[in-house]
């Protein structure tokens, strides 16, 4: 299992945007693999969603480790599962903030582009399609 991040611009990939989200950039202190955060972002198609997933995860880990004392000494795990639902939560929230509704054919100009748009998908349903033809008399009779 191989853990690595780089933080310059140019080597800036999908895994180091997760360990960067996520503030696993310490090598002392790795809390994932990059086989881990791989699997995460071919599993939820980007890094915020995959860095979410990797918090819930995290998250998740840290939930079975009980807190612990020892005279003074104290180890409060469940921080940590407080801190990463916390952040998972977050960046959640984040990617909601991205996708924004769009109403289609209000705007004039929007309609009239979509109907000379010859790459779209003709319409099952027209203005007009239940109209009757006029009725036509005939002089023979």
């Amino acid at each position: 299992m191989t853990w690595t991040y780089t933080s310059t611009s140019t080597s800036f990939t999908n895994l180091n945007a997760v360990r960067f989200m996520t503030g696993d950039t310490d090598t002392t202190d790795q809390q994932f693999t990059d086989e881990e955060g791989q699997y995460a972002i071919d599993d939820e198609g980007a890094a915020r969603p995959a860095a979410a997933r990797i918090c819930e995860i995290l998250a998740a880990k840290y939930s079975r480790k009980a807190d612990k004392a020892e005279g003074q000494l104290q180890i409060s795990l469940s921080q940590k599962f407080d801190h990463y639902m916390l952040l998972a939560k977050r960046l959640r929230s984040a990617i909601a903030v991205l996708a924004t509704p769009h109403a289609g054919g209000i705007s004039i100009t929007d309609m009239e582009a979509a109907e000379t748009d010859t790459d779209r998908v003709v319409p099952s349903f027209t203005i007009g399609m239940q109209d009757n033809p006029p009725l036509t008399t005939s002089s023979s009779c």
